[in-house]
């Protein structure tokens, strides 16, 4: 009864409109493309690895924006074939890929300059010996940070 009940599902298509066979190529082509990127990404982030923190984020938001895309693309590819929604779902992807990156950029540059802000107000303690938190808003991980150092400033002096 089991087994009936198995091969049933199996005859069927797994989405109306869908076969099995569209769903094993989608599922292959981007699972290749993820896994392609995924060793790229760590790659590059390795070889990053002492540069600007900023750069490091912009290049995780690129993996993630590019492999998002590919798939989306290679799916659209797939299954729209040579319509002229193909063409406007790549035009789209075009769109959301450009607002991927602007926002890993607008994000890795705020992050840069709130450590910088950071960086100069320790180097400002070794001219003066007196420890200033930077002025602007830091991220919470730095504003931890700075806590800590005026923390261990206030004991020392």
């Amino acid at each position: 009864m089991h087994a009936s009940a198995a091969g049933a599902v199996l005859a069927s298509d797994p989405l109306p409109g869908v076969h099995w066979s569209d769903l094993a190529n989608v599922s292959l082509a981007t699972g290749i493309i993820a896994v392609v990127a995924v060793v790229v990404g760590i790659v590059m982030l390795h070889v990053l690895s002492r540069r600007s923190i900023g750069l490091q984020l912009t290049l995780i938001s690129a993996v993630t924006v590019v492999t998002s895309l590919a798939g989306v693309g290679d799916i659209t590819y797939l299954m729209l074939g040579d319509t002229g929604y193909r063409t406007i779902m790549m035009e789209l992807m075009i769109i959301a890929g450009v607002a991927g990156f602007l926002v890993a950029l607008v994000v890795g540059r705020r992050l840069t300059r709130a450590s910088r802000s950071l960086l100069e107000s320790v180097q400002k303690t070794g001219d003066s010996g007196l420890y200033i938190p930077p002025d602007g808003a830091l991220p919470a991980e730095l504003a931890g940070l700075s806590d800590g150092l005026s923390a261990a400033h206030e004991r020392l002096a």
